[in-house]
């Protein structure tokens, strides 16, 4: 897992830091959904694929259960490689998900 803060891309506009996680195939992980939803539709419409976007529910987690976040996230990945969910266009982490 990379964070953007700390890292040469923070203060970098959005597009700039989903073009990154796609160039690197990675996921973007993010409570920003307004934002990276409609810019991640524009990619798959210019031919870029993204390795998918999770948005996290802001009513289900608190941006400082950190804790929360990573356990619910390592429990996604698992489903991920098992194949049971696909986040290539986009889904919402929530609680019990």
């Amino acid at each position: 897992m990379v964070a953007v803060s700390g890292s040469d891309l923070a203060g970098c506009d959005d597009l700039k830091i989903l073009l990154a996680a796609s160039a690197q195939n990675r996921i973007q992980v993010s409570f920003n959904t307004r934002h990276f939803v409609p810019l991640m539709t524009d990619l798959i419409r210019s031919g870029v694929t993204p390795k998918g976007l999770v948005k996290i529910s802001a009513k289900s987690f608190h941006p400082g259960d950190l804790r929360g976040i990573l356990r619910a996230l390592i429990e996604f990945a698992a489903r991920i490689e098992r194949g049971e969910v696909d986040p290539s266009m986009g889904i919402t982490l929530t609680r019990g998900r």
